[in-house]
């Protein structure tokens, strides 16, 4: 992922007692502004599924934990600021091993207002949860996940997810 920041620095400053200074601030050329760009590389080396079910996130982490041997627990909600409209606010659980991280993160802002609706994804807003694997190990066979996943029967939906094709893939990392 790769993000773009405009820094702009004036070139000269303002000065009036300098004999090749402008008569006046307003006389100095746009031309004279200095750009600097920062661009971030972003790694997106998780393994990302979408899952659709009908049940509360607490009963979906229940299942989980019991299919997956696992034990996901509710983290600190995930805040991600909006410019034009209130923060998103993210469910989150997670679970920990030395070299593997599994969460589980809502697709849905937690304090969402009738009139709003807000998604981590909005591209991928028939989704209601997303289970993000990031396994330095390579220990967990991805295939045998989803099958496992596929089996739990409150799951309607898994797919695999592509997270560098994403438009807001940006909201992935925290």
């Amino acid at each position: 992922m790769s993000g773009t920041f405009v820094l702009t620095t004036f070139a000269l400053t303002c000065f009036s007692d300098f004999a090749f200074a402008p008569t006046s601030c307003s006389q100095i050329s746009l031309g004279l502004l200095k750009k600097t760009r920062l661009q971030i590389e972003y790694d997106y080396d998780f393994f990302l599924l979408g899952i659709v079910t009908a049940v509360k996130e607490y009963k979906l982490a229940w299942y989980l934990n019991d299919a997956l041997g696992v034990d996901l627990t509710k983290q600190e909600d995930i805040v991600i600021p909006k410019v034009d409209t209130n923060n998103l606010t993210i469910s989150n659980l997670m679970f920990k091993t030395e070299h593997a991280t599994i969460r589980l993160i809502g697709n849905r802002s937690v304090e969402e207002s009738s009139d709003i609706k807000s998604n981590l994804l909005p591209e991928l807003q028939n989704f209601t949860h997303f289970f993000v694997l990031q396994d330095e190990s390579e220990a967990f066979d991805k295939i045998a996940l989803m099958d496992q996943l596929k089996s739990i029967e409150i799951i309607d939906y898994v797919v695999a997810i592509e997270p560098e094709k994403l438009k807001n893939k940006d909201n992935l990392i925290f």
